[in-house]
């Protein structure tokens, strides 16, 4: 089956987004885009829960078919990834 390790890793990478998910949610109202970053802030929540309930051996398939996409779908999510960072971004940023 699986190590204690892995177990473990799950656990933390699960306690970790549900930390930054608080974090985006009392960070949102100093926000410049408030609406966004309350927005990212309970789906990463929400993903932490999830991950911690989806367990290792699921998240394993999860990655495995995520993998075995071809370099175009992952060229096309990691350009995903940087626009909603871009957008986090200027969402964070202060007032003038």
């Amino acid at each position: 089956m699986f190590s204690m390790s892995i177990f473990a890793s799950v656990i933390e990478a699960a306690a970790t987004c549900a930390t930054l998910g608080i974090i985006f949610l009392f960070a949102a109202r100093r926000c410049r885009v408030a609406w966004l970053v309350y927005l990212f802030g309970v789906i990463i929540l929400l993903s932490g829960i999830v991950l911690f309930f989806l367990g290792v051996g699921r998240l394993d398939q999860i990655v495995n078919w995520f993998a075995a996409r071809s370099d175009a779908g992952l060229r096309s999510a990691y350009v995903v990834d940087v626009i909603i960072g871009a957008l986090l971004i200027f969402a964070g940023s202060r007032r003038r």
